[in-house]
């Protein structure tokens, strides 16, 4: 230690009355300056405090949970982003880093679905968001495949909803306004080839469930299905256009216990009132499925965001 000149220790009553500055050396030999308050008694020399340069320019610490609000960064507040877009974001990333292309098979949900460490639901609903934007398709009893992306001309109505936590009861009562007029209008103008594509669909279902699976394939046959027989080419491209968000919709629903049961006697009861040419029976039998599955929903919805708020 080296102290500055100019600078004397005085003792009085064992005290120092002005501080000493002094520079020390560490053992790579760079200098640090510190100013001492030294405490002289029966020949000792204490240190009663300390401070470094850094000290003398920022000031005295502060006490321990003494913060400053007003020099903090301020905390920007995390949002919750649902863990199907994470496995359909980790899917995309997959499939880019594998170079695979139309053609190339996936692996199967329940393969899926324990690599990702995930439910199948979440991997249903990731792989119904990739298959609304025309990345991959599902063919029945073979599994998934990645097909080429369609243009963004190819669909004159094209429909995108970015905020799936928030969009749920939106989505369901557009369904219901738009698939009770397109069930209405198929029992008007729907032909025999028609009703043997909704009768596949339901076929599609019905295996799909005894399989233990929630059925979301031959759901997504059957509601496009009585689109397409309504033989109204606004509605169908409407249809489309939102089909991300009915993917969603259905996926979620479909994904509990009881309902996949329930939508299939539901669709049952829908085409019996198509296949009959009855507008009225079908577009009241259409309205009823949609709004006691978005009741039974929207509860469950309901009850998780309340459980997301108390956590």
């Amino acid at each position: 230690m080296v102290a500055d000149e100019g600078h004397r220790w005085l003792p009085d009553g064992g005290r120092v009355v002005r501080p000493v500055r002094a520079s020390l050396f560490d053992g790579d030999k760079n200098e640090c300056d510190i100013e001492l308050k030294l405490q002289v008694r029966a020949g000792m020399v204490n240190v009663v405090s300390k401070r470094s340069r850094l000290d003398m320019l920022v000031g005295p610490p502060r006490e321990r949970g003494d913060v400053d609000s007003n020099a903090q960064v301020p905390l920007e507040r995390l949002t919750r982003r649902p863990l199907s877009e994470q496995v359909a974001d980790t899917l995309m990333s997959f499939i880019e880093a594998n170079d695979l292309g139309p053609g190339d098979k996936l692996m199967s949900e329940r393969e899926l679905a324990q690599r990702l460490g995930v439910s199948r639901s979440s991997v249903r609903e990731a792989i119904a968001t990739l298959r609304s934007k025309g990345l991959v398709e599902t063919r029945h009893g073979e599994g998934i495949f990645l097909r080429k992306p369609s243009a963004p001309e190819d669909s004159a109505v094209s429909i995108r909803i970015d905020q799936p936590q928030l969009d749920l009861p939106y989505i369901w009562e557009t369904r219901q306004a738009l698939e009770t007029q397109c069930a209405r209008m198929a029992a008007s103008r729907a032909e025999a080839r028609d009703i043997e594509e909704l009768d596949r669909a339901l076929r599609v279902m019905e295996s799909e469930i005894d399989r233990g699976l929630p059925g979301l394939e031959g759901d997504r046959l059957f509601h496009l299905g009585v689109a397409k027989a309504s033989r109204n080419p606004v509605l169908l491209q409407l249809m489309e256009g939102i089909g991300e968000a009915l993917d969603r919709t259905s996926s979620r629903s479909l994904s509990t216990p009881s309902q996949p049961a329930s939508s299939l006697r539901d669709h049952r009861e829908i085409l019996g009132a198509i296949r009959a040419h009855e507008p009225a029976d079908a577009a009241d039998a259409m309205l009823s499925h949609l709004v006691r599955t978005t009741d039974a929903l929207l509860a469950m919805h309901k009850d998780r965001r309340v459980d997301i708020d108390r956590s």
